[in-house]
């Protein structure tokens, strides 16, 4: 899919940013909008911050879980934040 671009996933109830699924082809998209989700932040969304690019004008979205980065935007993170 490397015609995709941008990603809406807004109110679809994901938990993760799977990198079997999204792997292949995140390298390509320009924007990923993932907001309102009950997103867990945690060692299986660690891949997307190995690839150093910046997320902020990349990916939107808010931290649901652990309790520790509740309501942390997504692009801020950094890799020691995902235990």
């Amino acid at each position: 899919m490397p015609n995709l671009k941008i990603v809406n996933l807004e109110l679809n109830e994901f938990i993760t940013i799977d990198q079997e699924i999204w792997g292949n082809v995140w390298d390509h998209l320009k924007f990923v909008n993932i907001d309102y989700n009950p997103l867990v932040c945690d060692t299986k969304i660690k891949w997307i911050y190995e690839k150093k690019e910046d997320l902020k004008k990349k990916l939107v979205g808010l931290c649901y879980k652990p309790f520790t980065l509740f309501e942390r935007e997504l692009h801020a993170l950094k890799m020691e934040d995902l235990k």
